[in-house]
């Protein structure tokens, strides 16, 4: 496929990156990861380290360094639950036969934050212009090339979402919903980590020190 994962990171979220990888690895064939961090790395695992930048700034300075047509989009602790690949293949069909620009997985249990308009394509529905969320961070599929130009240097994640949508009003944004919830949200804004998160690890056998 033609496509990479391209992570977001920063100092202070770095240690949730090892469990990402391992349920990445889990659950995707793809061997395309590149992770975009801040200043700092971690043993045995290549981090893209532009400096202590804005984040936008560091996510153009790290795009310019991927030649896929598409990137698969998700920050660091967004971790995988069920297997990917089917996802990625199917959301990649469907954009190139309907030229759509992005593709959030979004599970019909959070459609309440969305204007969705339905389709003839089984699961998929595509974003109404109206929707505030088009510049979602949802983990999701986006043509290199757009998210680019959503992106200003001196944008913060949430600027992303909330200033970004205004580029993609006049482009096709979509959602499929894959009927389950294909990640588990480990940490909240504030790096407060969600509920059930020592549950979670448990089922995964995984370890992460709070």
């Amino acid at each position: 496929m033609d496509i990479t994962n391209v992570v977001g990171t920063c100092d202070s979220y770095l240690d949730l990156v090892p469990n990402y990888i391992k349920l990445f690895t889990k659950y995707s064939s793809l061997d395309s990861l590149f992770i975009i961090g801040e200043t700092q790395t971690l043993e045995s695992i290549k981090i893209y380290t532009p400096g202590k930048k804005p984040w936008g700034e560091r996510f153009l300075n790290g795009l310019n360094y991927i030649n896929t047509k598409y990137i698969l989009f998700t920050l660091e602790d967004y971790y995988l639950t069920t297997p990917i690949d089917p996802y990625i293949e199917y959301s990649i069909d469907i954009m190139e036969n309907n030229d759509i620009d992005k593709i959030s997985f979004i599970s019909n249990n959070h459609f309440k934050n969305y204007k969705l308009n339905s389709t003839n394509i089984q699961g998929f529905y595509l974003m109404n212009p109206k929707c505030d969320w088009l510049a979602t961070l949802q983990m999701g599929v986006w043509k290199t090339e757009t998210f680019k130009n959503v992106l200003q240097s001196d944008y913060s994640p949430w600027d992303f979402e909330n200033k970004g949508r205004e580029y993609l009003i006049n482009k096709k944004c979509g959602v499929l919903d894959p009927n389950c919830e294909l990640t588990f949200n480990f940490a909240r804004r504030g790096k407060i980590l969600s509920p059930g998160w020592e549950k979670f690890l448990n089922s995964e056998n995984l370890i992460y020190k709070s």
